[in-house]
């Protein structure tokens, strides 16, 4: 502090994780829930498993970093600019199901699947793959994957399907495991 300053009106001086205990609980209380739309920029994993990027718009922008945890619990693929997709898994009762496999393009469905395969060493796994591209069922069929049975997705009545098939890479099978 200053020699001579009134302390009434000194800036209070805090500790790091106290400052960080405050700032979330006045977010917690003003904007509980939140969600946070904007451009994904920057991103890069660090050697220590952290990642570092920017969320924004026209308006603003976000530093952000995901400690290196919660990045091994990443279910999407971040590139600059976009999300190229995500990926869901779950556990069932004779498999492990991944599922939906949801990506702009075969090579981000291809690695995603490649990440979500690096958990499950050595366990049984399905995943209902979408027919619309041979690369992709060639990549699977290289992955160790084999057709079990075929999956036809029919829609009755006026309408069009949900979604963009073109970005169904694998969806959420019909049974629970």
């Amino acid at each position: 502090m200053v020699t001579g300053q009134n302390p009434a009106t000194a800036p209070r001086i805090w500790q790091v994780g106290a400052l960080c205990r405050a700032i979330a609980d006045a977010l917690d209380a003003r904007f509980n829930p939140v969600a946070v739309r904007g451009e994904i920029t920057g991103f890069s994993r660090a050697s220590s498993g952290h990642c570092y990027f920017s969320i924004k718009d026209a308006n603003g922008q976000l530093r952000c970093a995901m400690f290196r945890r919660a990045a091994g619990l990443l279910d999407f693929l971040p590139r600059d600019g976009e999300l190229a997709g995500f990926v869901f898994g779950r556990h069932g009762f004779n498999f492990q199901h991944i599922g939906p496999v949801i990506a702009k393009d075969t090579d981000a469905a291809c690695q995603l699947v490649s990440a979500a395969l690096e958990t499950q060493h050595g366990k049984a796994v399905i995943l209902d793959a979408a027919h619309h591209s041979s690369e992709w069922l060639n990549w699977l069929e290289a992955a160790g994957f084999r057709e079990q049975r075929p999956f036809v997705r029919m829609l009755r009545g006026k309408g069009s399907l949900p979604g963009k098939p073109e970005y169904q890479f694998a969806i959420l099978g019909p049974e629970f495991g």
